[in-house]
């Protein structure tokens, strides 16, 4: 299961759900507008800190896309992370 962090400005990460949507790969989409969705951006960040990139700025590149699978967490980050994704189930597809 895949998970979307969205945030109110950041068109890529909107645009990562709509894919999503458009071909039909499920997701959960976690909102960092509201609250619990930022209580769950926090509890990850602390987790994965290690593993989340961040900008020359000090912020998370966007979007940011989780896949969880019993205890497999693969994060995918940037336009570059969203790529990763559709390939990867691209292939999954032609299989």
């Amino acid at each position: 299961m895949y998970q979307i962090y969205t945030f109110p400005a950041c068109d890529k990460c909107h645009r990562a759900a709509e894919i999503f949507r458009e071909k039909g790969i499920g997701f959960e989409e976690i909102s960092a507008a509201s609250l619990d969705g930022r209580t769950k951006l926090k509890e990850f960040s602390k987790q994965y800190r290690d593993k989340i990139r961040k900008d020359g700025k000090g912020w998370l590149v966007l979007p940011l896309i989780v896949r969880r699978e019993e205890s497999d967490v693969r994060i995918y980050q940037g336009e570059e992370g969203l790529a990763e994704v559709l390939e990867e189930n691209e292939s999954i597809k032609s299989s």
